[in-house]
């Protein structure tokens, strides 16, 4: 036990009972570094199995094997999104469209999605795989509006007026949908600002395919539908019926949304994140740990940032690595020390280790990492120069531990220091350390929690942004009110399942709503404007191809294994399973004929 040097975070390698051995990798590379924690797990995974004795076990945790998780999970569900998508799309055309107009609407969501990732990759450095996999889901939204365009052709209209009538629609859905991904926008996670970038930009380049290219493609009209008459008698929304529904669903939605329950812990963010913090547990459970609380110092320059950390440590008992990084003075003392061992052993110790070397069956250079070190050090002249020779000497990883600083940059500097369960700040900590950030063991959760409350109050501003849009379009409340229960309808289908089911709302069902909202108004648009114009123009066919469509594309993510995406195709899926036919049954039921009796506006 005396040979065993602790952890400067865990503690002793060899756990109590001595029968558990505890080996600490810290990569040089971030966690977000997706390729390298790859490589790393495959490493890890490959030595444990070829290496283990029999009877002796293993097990990994830790961030980076997480980050490698969570990319192979994603990953697979991409695969089999696109896979079961594509032929989804099909079957649906085959079975509704039945014209040479398929091919053409098969090949909108991939030319989309293809537009999509091409200019994400210049305005983002780094994508996030849960965007991409996001992504690949959109192939069912991109084509809903070449789906309206290619029915409202069909219909026994001259074309040119088809799409003079169809082009305001469209676009006030279109705007509709951008503004549920506005409200993303305001998001406090960077995934879900990527995917709702992400989304505007496939439905916005299919929205200019639907009105511009696809109707001078030969075969996409198609032939017009037999039985279909051109027009029908124009109809006015009825006030009673209306604000009665309008008043029951927000009831409703209110009830069910105080009934549910919330999860805001950090095993629905990640894949493998419940069975990490249980691996967690029974590390400590094994070595007898507590958990450890972090301060995090910063200051302008590295001298700054580690006087901070000094400070701390002095008026806090208990607090470790304070001294791990020495002062100028101290390291110019240990510089000249090390310079006199040099000169004294360095030769004679490089050739012992050679000679080692060859008598074990190495190369002679077998040795080279430390007596390549064994040559005079200049000493330094501030903590900078320090750092750099902790670096040099091969303690980078050590040194990362505890002290970083953005590499390339002029930013802070921070430092790190460790303190038990429970610590807290003192007060009146003066400069710099009043710059300290304390990050306990329950930090995170709490994170989580407070955003999850910002996150909840996208919801209410996504409806009030789509009712606005359609206000603007239609100018009149009526009809604005009747073309925004849609998305009132697909919200109480989704908390009315949660709530019978025993599920709880996570961020990632609530970054899913606004999403819904955006789809399901589009279709009320499109049901209102059929309504008022009194224009028969496929809206009945197209809405059911397109929630369809959509259903097999985006729908399909409740069948994902990484838990982010498997919650926010529950939301997809259950919303636009009650929001197509809320468009085509219930919209329907609150118009009358104009002319006739009743309330009418």
């Amino acid at each position: 036990g005396g040979m065993l040097t602790p952890d400067p975070v865990l503690g002793w390698p060899v756990s109590p009972d001595g029968r558990r051995l505890l080996i600490v990798l810290r990569p040089a590379f971030p966690l977000q570094d997706v390729e390298k924690a790859e490589e790393l797990a495959k490493s890890v995974a490959s030595a444990l199995e070829r290496r283990l004795p029999d009877g002796v076990t293993a097990s990994v945790l830790g961030g980076h094997a997480q980050s490698a998780e969570n990319a192979r999970v994603i990953r697979g569900d991409i695969s089999r999104i696109v896979v079961f998508s594509t032929a989804g799309f099909l079957g649906v055309y085959l079975a509704l469209v039945r014209s040479f107009g398929l091919v053409w609407l098969w090949l909108v969501p991939f030319c989309a999605s293809a537009f999509a990732l091409g200019l994400m990759g210049s305005l983002f450095p780094k994508l996030s795989g849960l965007a991409l996999a996001f992504g690949a889901s959109v192939l069912g939204v991109a084509e809903d509006y070449a789906v309206h365009t290619h029915f409202a052709l069909r219909s026994n209209r001259p074309e040119d007026s088809v799409l003079g009538v169809m082009t305001g629609p469209l676009l006030a859905g279109f705007f509709v949908n951008v503004s549920g991904f506005a409200a993303l926008g305001l998001s406090g996670m960077p995934v879900v600002r990527q995917l709702a970038c992400f989304a505007a930009m496939t439905m916005g380049f299919g929205v200019l395919l639907a009105l511009f290219v696809l109707p001078q493609c030969p075969g996409f009209a198609g032939p017009a539908i037999r039985g279909r008459e051109a027009r029908a008698p124009k109809r006015r929304p009825v006030w009673g019926r209306t604000l009665l529904s309008t008043a029951f669903l927000l009831a409703l939605c209110a009830a069910l949304a105080g009934a549910m329950r919330f999860d805001a812990s950090p095993r629905r963010m990640g894949a493998g994140a419940q069975e990490m913090q249980e691996a967690m547990r029974d590390l400590r459970a094994a070595w007898g740990l507590r958990e450890r609380t972090m301060l995090l110092v910063t200051g302008a320059t590295s001298d700054e940032a580690l006087e901070g950390v000094r400070r701390l440590a002095a008026r806090m008992p208990g607090a470790s690595l304070a001294g791990l990084v020495p002062d100028a003075e101290k390291a110019r003392e240990n510089v000249l020390r090390w310079n006199a061992f040099v000169r004294e052993e360095g030769a004679t110790l490089t050739r012992t280790l050679e000679a080692a070397a060859r008598e074990q069956g190495f190369s002679p250079d077998a040795f080279a990492a430390f007596t390549g070190l064994l040559r005079p050090a200049t000493p330094p002249e501030g903590t900078d120069a320090i750092v750099g020779c902790l670096r040099a000497a091969g303690l980078a990883n050590l040194v990362d531990a505890c002290l970083s600083a953005p590499a390339g940059t002029a930013k802070d500097w921070t430092a790190a220091l460790f303190a038990q369960e429970g610590a807290k700040l003192p007060e009146d900590l003066g400069d710099p350390a009043a710059r300290a950030t304390l990050f306990s063991p329950g930090s995170l959760e709490a994170a989580l929690r407070e955003q999850f409350a910002r996150e909840c109050r996208l919801v209410p501003v996504a409806w009030a942004l789509c009712f606005f849009v359609i206000l603007a379009y239609h100018r009149r409340f009526l009809p604005t009110l009747v073309a925004s229960l849609p998305p009132l309808c697909a919200l109480a289908c989704i908390l009315l399942v949660m709530v019978f089911s025993g599920g709880a709302l996570t961020l990632a069902h609530l970054a899913a709503m606004p999403l819904v909202f955006g789809l399901a108004a589009d279709h009320g648009i499109s049901v209102v404007h059929d309504m008022r114009c009194g224009l028969r123009l496929g809206i009945r066919r197209s809405i059911l191809v397109s929630s369809l469509t959509t259903l097999t594309g985006m729908g399909l993510l409740a069948l994902a294994r990484h838990p982010v995406l498997h919650d926010m195709g529950q939301v997809i899926f259950w919303g636009l399973l009650a929001e197509g036919p809320a468009s085509l049954l219930l919209l329907p039921l609150l118009w009358r004929r104009e002319g006739s009796d009743g309330e009418n506006a």
